[in-house]
């Protein structure tokens, strides 16, 4: 069997090109997180990688200030899944108690 190559955390963070709007000057960032996989003799063998908007720098004259690109949909969403999967696991539980109680 083929020995798997070693893997490489990836945590970075990217900052993106400044961009010119009339007085203020915006940068975006990004964070990027994943995994990869390099052969022995150093060449690229394989990544799995996630690129997620972070803040917006902008620079109005003298002034700087960020704005953050938090997702509320993605975490009201997780927030649901994890409310469903909360009842079905208590419901499953309920019913395997229930059957061997049943059965004795």
């Amino acid at each position: 069997m083929a020995q798997q190559p070693p893997s490489t955390k990836i945590d970075q963070r990217l900052e993106g090109p400044p961009i010119v709007v009339g007085q203020r000057t915006i940068r975006p960032i990004a964070k990027i997180t994943g995994r990869q996989q390099v052969v022995p003799n150093g060449s690229f063998a394989g990544v799995w990688g996630r690129v997620s908007p972070e803040t917006i720098l902008v620079q109005d004259g003298e002034e700087e200030y960020t704005v953050s690109m938090s997702d509320p949909e993605r975490v009201s969403w997780q927030g649901y899944l994890m409310g469903a999967l909360a009842v079905s696991g208590t419901c499953l539980l309920i019913s395997i108690v229930a059957g061997r109680i049943a059965n004795r």
